[in-house]
């Protein structure tokens, strides 16, 4: 008895000093279980309009643990990535290949991208004959255009997609609209773990159902701090309105990213 308790206290004792003297690093899974998680996930499809075009989408397998670590700002029921002024990475399911199929012919080009370039929302042009996406950098967002010939090239930078995706298109085919962060917007405001005073929450003085959502934005900081990410240098919804009614808000020159090369 004595002997069995000894052998059992020598055997924690040999775990824990391994353990020790392995670190605190993440370990890797036995190659098995390695291989099955690490396979890359079935690729997505977006058919053209003209259905005679396929684009191929690579997606990202699981995210890294850098990415995952990233600071989060929590406003009003939202995930921001305030690095990149667009949604945190537990929001979006990047992509990170592209590729065009012509279905009658079975010919695939791929689309030549920087390595290690992540991107999301990709978007046909109506006329069918190019792919429009927004790309994670290290810096923010940027705006993307990719040909089927297989070329691709940035078109803008500094995309303000905080609350769903920063562009949009013409109906001509040949330009794109987008939220961008404006030059002027200043430092995020600080904040404060001390409250100034209670949360009060009225109902008007009628008994009624409220639902409660996580980070509600309320009165003190989180309001300033939720308007500053949401503002934009360029509003899509008004050159929409631009586009349909010129007369109402005048279309100025340089203020859409031409997809068209000069």
């Amino acid at each position: 008895m004595r002997a069995g308790a000894c052998l059992i206290a020598l055997l924690l004792i040999t775990t824990v000093n391994a353990q020790t003297s392995s670190g605190s690093a993440y370990h890797r899974a036995p190659d098995v279980i390695a291989k099955a998680l690490e396979t890359p996930p079935i690729p997505g499809v977006a058919v053209g309009p003209d259905h005679h075009t396929l684009a191929i989408l690579g997606r990202e397998n699981w995210p890294s643990i850098a990415n995952l670590s990233k600071p989060i700002s929590r406003l009003g029921g939202y995930r921001i990535d305030p690095a990149a002024n667009g949604q945190a990475e537990v929001r979006v399911q990047w992509l990170n290949a592209l590729s065009f199929k012509d279905v009658g012919s079975g010919r695939t080009v791929a689309v030549k991208l920087p390595a290690g370039l992540r991107f999301a929302a990709p978007n046909w042009s109506p006329d069918g004959t190019r792919l429009a996406f927004c790309a994670h950098e290290a810096d923010g967002l940027s705006l993307w255009i990719a040909e089927r010939n297989g070329s691709a090239r940035m078109v803008a930078r500094g995309l303000n997609g905080t609350f769903g995706t920063p562009f949009a298109r013409m109906p001509d085919s040949k330009a794109l609209v987008s939220n961008t962060v404006p030059a002027s917007r200043g430092a995020a405001p600080v904040s404060s773990s001390t409250p100034t005073g209670p949360v009060i929450q009225e109902s008007a003085g009628r008994t009624s159902a409220a639902r409660t959502y996580q980070t509600l934005s309320y009165a003190g900081h989180s309001g300033p701090r939720f308007g500053r990410r949401n503002s934009s240098g360029e509003d899509i919804r008004r050159w929409r309105r631009a586009w349909w009614n010129p007369k109402v808000i005048p279309i100025r020159t340089g203020a859409i990213g031409c997809e068209t090369q000069a």
